[in-house]
């Protein structure tokens, strides 16, 4: 198997792939700001004080993000655009057949 991953390397590939992606697109400023800062793990408060600002509009600007990409409301942004990997033991046969599963339920994403 040539360029064989394992789970945790393969998550890590599909969110930073996905990262560049979302950073790419035509934003304001102010929202490519925002969303590199939430995509990093930063709290919405810890957000707008590191760009100076109020949480409110670190608010819209996220409510924004999210109509424009069709998230639900009560889906975080994060949560949205990132695979977390399951808690599923030490067993890797079951992390690859959990992988293998999600992907074959997302056969349009390739």
């Amino acid at each position: 198997m040539k360029n064989a991953l394992s789970v945790p390397e393969l998550v890590m590939e599909i969110n930073s792939r996905t990262l560049v992606r979302l950073l790419s697109e035509r934003l304001p400023k102010q929202g490519r700001r925002v969303l590199g800062l939430l995509l990093s793990g930063c709290s919405p408060e810890m957000t707008a004080r590191m760009l100076g600002t109020g949480v409110r509009q670190v608010w819209l600007a996220e409510q924004t993000l999210k109509q424009r990409w069709d998230i639900p409301t009560g889906v975080p942004l994060s949560d949205a655009v990132r695979i977390r990997i399951p808690d599923v033991g030490p067993d890797i046969s079951q992390q690859s057949a959990l992988v293998k599963t999600g992907a074959g339920n997302a056969p349009d994403l390739c």
